[in-house]
């Protein structure tokens, strides 16, 4: 009698879906699972009498389910897991990419990003509007190549992902972290092009020895207290 009941319910919910339910028969039909030889209707009625709705029997304490009499331990474990999985599911989601939305945050991510490079490369850090990496994208490799095909690549890694915010950086193999005259002019030509597009260039950055240089705020020694000032004044 059970089985033929439990597939007529089943049957129904993948024809219709949850809408043709009532909240007790769709408790019912979850308590399927845990309890296999039982009739569940009457539990379902029982759970959402004492704790006044559906949502009232996932929110319950543990042991207060266990009071129910035909609950057992693990009934009450399988109605809190469906419940922790409602909530999870129902959470806003989390943007688990790197923000750097402080000068700390840079210099952390640029130190592993250059960490034991042997030769010269440059990157382009692509930032949505909340600071967080959206992309990562190696421009050029070696310290030639003219500050033309650079700034064109940089440009095509700002507009294909989209960018609100961009840092550019490169590294000095067994140099100083002090930028040269083509480093000072590339960054110039970015931060003239970066108007035309809609995204802000927040600085470019010098990696060497262990140090991570602002080429845009070479001259501020507060820079780093300062940085945040600096990315809300770009917004």
């Amino acid at each position: 009698m059970h089985d033929g009941h439990r597939k007529r319910m089943r049957d129904k919910f993948e024809a219709h879906g949850a809408d043709f339910f009532e909240d007790h028969e769709l408790l019912e039909m979850l308590l399927f699972f845990p309890i296999a030889r039982k009739n569940t209707n009457e539990l379902a009625h029982e759970l959402i009498n004492k704790f006044g709705s559906l949502r009232g029997v996932f929110d319950a304490d543990f042991d207060e389910i266990c009071k129910v009499e035909g609950i057992g331990g693990g009934t009450a474990f399988f109605i809190k897991l469906v419940s922790a999985i409602m909530n999870r599911n129902s959470a806003p989601k989390r943007d688990k990419r790197t923000k750097l939305g402080s000068y700390n945050d840079v210099s952390k991510y640029l130190m592993a990003l250059f960490e034991n490079e042997s030769e010269e490369k440059l990157y382009a850090i692509c930032l949505n509007s909340s600071f967080r990496v959206i992309g990562c994208e190696r421009i050029a490799i070696g310290g030639d190549g003219a500050v033309e095909a650079k700034v064109k690549g940089i440009l095509q890694s700002v507009v294909r992902n989209n960018s609100s915010f961009a840092i550019i950086a490169h590294n000095h193999p067994n140099g100083v972290a002090i930028p040269s005259g083509e480093d000072i002019d590339c960054t110039m030509r970015i931060r003239e092009t970066f108007k035309y597009f809609d995204c802000k260039l927040i600085d470019h950055f010098v990696v060497a020895n262990g140090r991570c240089m602002p080429i845009l705020n070479a001259n501020n020694a507060e820079f780093e207290e300062r940085y945040h000032e600096r990315v809300k004044a770009l917004k």
